[in-house]
């Protein structure tokens, strides 16, 4: 016998209690629970950000676990995020970005499949992202995809963000 699960709108996951929406995005309607990230998680996305903030902070706002809502049944999580200042600034206090981010950082997890990772890659680039980088921690290796390609990039390389102009950074060092 099929199972039917009744989905939910942005408006209806938010109006329940926080502490049965901690650790959840919303995918289609459907609650999907996200563990808690890990001291490495923490550290490279840290590392991420330090290294970003600096060419970023002039352009827009770079942020860890920045939300953003796609349409009436989406509501989602970033693990690294970057939205230019006119989108940000244009967001009301008491809501959250609309679209993707500008730039997505996500940082593979143990909890994580590549399918899944790709799966929220090709999610947030047809809801507004330019450049979603993937990072593989274990790897020490980062996938960066926009709409017209796909870039990998090993600890001896530098990597450059086509949303800042002149900004590089070696690899190694975002997983040091």
């Amino acid at each position: 016998m099929p199972v039917f699960v009744e989905r939910m709108t942005v408006e209806e996951f938010a109006a329940l209690p926080e502490s049965e929406t901690a650790f959840c995005e919303l995918h289609d309607g459907e609650v999907v629970y996200m563990s808690a990230p890990k001291k490495r998680h923490t550290d490279v996305r840290d590392n991420a950000f330090q290294a970003l903030a600096p060419v970023s902070r002039p352009l827009g706002k770079l942020s860890p676990e920045i939300g953003f809502q796609c349409g009436r049944s989406d509501l989602r999580e970033a693990d690294l995020g970057f939205c230019f200042w006119e989108r940000w600034r244009a967001v009301p206090d008491d809501s959250w970005l609309q679209g993707a981010p500008d730039l997505i950082i996500e940082i593979m997890s143990p909890s994580n499949s590549k399918r899944e990772m790709i799966e929220r890659e090709k999610f947030c680039l047809a809801n507004g992202c330019r450049e979603f980088w993937t990072m593989y921690p274990e790897e020490r290796r980062i996938r960066v995809a926009t709409l017209s390609r796909i870039a990998f990039y090993d600890e001896t390389d530098f990597i450059e963000c086509s949303l800042f102009p002149g900004c590089s950074a070696r690899v190694s060092e975002l997983f040091a």
